[in-house]
């Protein structure tokens, strides 16, 4: 707890709200000083809203936090008003990351509603916009396009659940089925398949384009990465599928039922082409065209098809006592090769993108699923791995201390919201992590 607390004395000492080095750092979630807002607030969320007593250490703490949210929220409206507005739809990068964050700050400290409802209406415009588009393979991915839109949707149904009723699961659907229409006649207009007869095959119809894998483009290049790649997409993909189950489960009629079927056959299939596209030492490769990638973070290594594949064992829940899934045993081969390459990865960088941070939250899934104390183990000399480390100062959310705030502080409070990697998991209660399968 302590080292917290020096990370975030630290963070604000170098780069105090409304400073100039706090404004120039730009207003986007990922490298910007709305990060730092964001990571303030996993934080808040992090911790057990359970402890009843006001004056307790954490109870005040909080409340000293979300204090300090708020000068960085102010800060980021005045540099959002001094800086070219980004055309990105996501929260990583474009003003959807400034409403999500209001919103889910405007619920913590309970103020102001009639702002959250402008926010709202802004949010919905976007959407609107996105599905008024003709469909595109190029730029879906996390970091810039519409996956990273839909993501911020399903963290405020999951964090702020006033918002249900109007961030909707219709909304949702619309959404995802555009996602994989963009996906599925990419990947159809991509293939050479042919008849044995050498005759081209009907790339149009629907019973073959189904199953084909998705695949996308950022910036005209396939990538498949979890920032801007199919990693990233298709776990977003998976997320929908969980609420709308989630959904399902609470109410006697089966809605969406339709949808989740097509999302679950894409997802499969596209898994299955992504554990094909392994190099020979057993990392992710960037490009399907690559032979060979020295990165395993999460940016554009393995980390994020780990990350992809414990998901998916929760959702598809193919695993019993006796005999673990696919996903778990394909991520279970992950882990042994991150393990054998680890030192590999440059000290300096500790933070979620390409370092120690984001190699952490896949050891710390990996031990919130299975209980096995090995992973709690490597999380927690990675923790040290992190503090030890003396770099150049970063106060970026995917690359510094920002993001080195959000690894600590999920696995060091002893809470039950696991808050997760951010911008790709979702908050979930730690209870559902352990139900038999």
């Amino acid at each position: 707890m302590i080292q917290l607390h020096n990370l975030i004395s630290t963070m604000s000492e170098h780069t105090q709200p409304n400073s100039r080095t706090d404004i120039e750092s730009g207003p986007s979630m990922h490298s910007g000083n709305l990060g730092r807002v964001f990571a303030l607030l996993h934080l808040c969320l992090a911790i057990d809203d359970d402890d009843d007593d006001p004056n307790s250490h954490l109870t005040l703490w909080k409340n000293d936090l979300l204090v300090l949210s708020q000068q960085y929220l102010e800060s980021n409206r005045r540099t959002i008003k001094t800086t070219t507005s980004s055309t990105s739809v996501s929260v990583l990068l474009g003003l959807m990351g400034h409403h999500v964050v209001s919103i889910t700050l405007q619920k913590q400290i309970d103020q102001d509603h009639s702002s959250i409802t402008n926010s709202i209406n802004t949010i919905l415009e976007q959407g609107n916009a996105i599905l008024s588009t003709s469909p595109s393979p190029d730029n879906h991915g996390l970091q810039e396009g519409t996956s990273g839109y839909i993501w911020g949707l399903l963290y405020l149904r999951r964090t702020v659940p006033e918002t249900r009723s109007l961030l909707s699961l219709e909304l949702l659907e619309k959404l995802s089925l555009f996602l994989l229409k963009c996906g599925m006649h990419y990947a159809a207009a991509t293939q050479t398949t042919t008849t044995s007869e050498s005759k081209t095959v009907n790339l149009n119809a629907n019973d073959y384009i189904i199953r084909l894998p998705l695949m996308y483009k950022h910036n005209g290049v396939k990538v498949l990465g979890a920032k801007n790649g199919v990693i990233g997409i298709v776990y977003v993909l998976v997320l929908i599928i969980e609420e709308f189950q989630t959904f399902a489960s609470s109410c006697s009629t089966m809605p969406h039922q339709n949808t989740i079927s097509t999302l679950k056959t894409s997802v499969k299939l596209t898994i299955d082409y992504l554990l094909h596209m392994k190099t020979t030492s057993g990392n992710m490769k960037s490009r399907p065209e690559d032979n060979e990638n020295e990165q395993i973070g999460w940016k554009d290594g393995v980390i994020g098809m780990g990350m992809l594949l414990l998901k998916c064992d929760q959702i598809f829940i193919e695993s019993s006592l006796s005999s673990p899934s696919k996903f778990l045993t394909e991520a279970d081969l992950i882990a042994t090769f991150i393990l054998s390459h680890i030192e590999n990865v440059d000290n300096a960088e500790i933070g979620l993108e390409e370092g120690i941070s984001g190699i952490g939250y896949f050891f710390l899934t990996l031990f919130n699923i299975t209980g096995e104390k090995k992973y709690r183990d490597i999380v927690e000399n990675l923790v040290e791995k992190v503090k030890q480390n003396k770099t150049k100062e970063n106060y970026s959310l995917f690359n510094g201390t920002p993001g080195v705030i959000c690894f600590i502080s999920d696995v060091v409070l002893a809470s039950n919201n696991v808050q997760g990697f951010p911008c790709f998991q979702l908050p979930v209660h730690r209870d559902l992590y352990l139900q038999v399968k």
